[in-house]
């Protein structure tokens, strides 16, 4: 993930399952990710040989943050 902020990718979350992360070296280039579970997948060249990219880091990230947040809210509120 310190490589993806590092370089300024931008995350968005396109539904509870798809993702798109810019590249952080390719002007206008943006990937598409797959949440399924645990498992995070992109489209980018790194991902195809079995790499663990940044695209899916930083995916994982925002994913945790959203994890904390609903538990905060949750602890505060109570479930919803």
């Amino acid at each position: 993930m310190d490589r993806a902020a590092e370089q300024g990718v931008q995350v968005r979350k396109l539904s509870d399952t798809r993702w798109t992360v810019t590249s952080g070296t390719q002007a206008g280039v943006v990937y598409t990710l797959f949440v399924e579970g645990e498992q995070v997948r992109c489209s980018c060249k790194g991902a195809e040989f079995g790499l663990v990219c940044k695209h899916a880091a930083a995916v994982r990230a925002r994913l945790t943050e959203h994890q904390e947040v609903s538990r905060m809210i949750d602890e505060l509120y109570g479930p919803a």
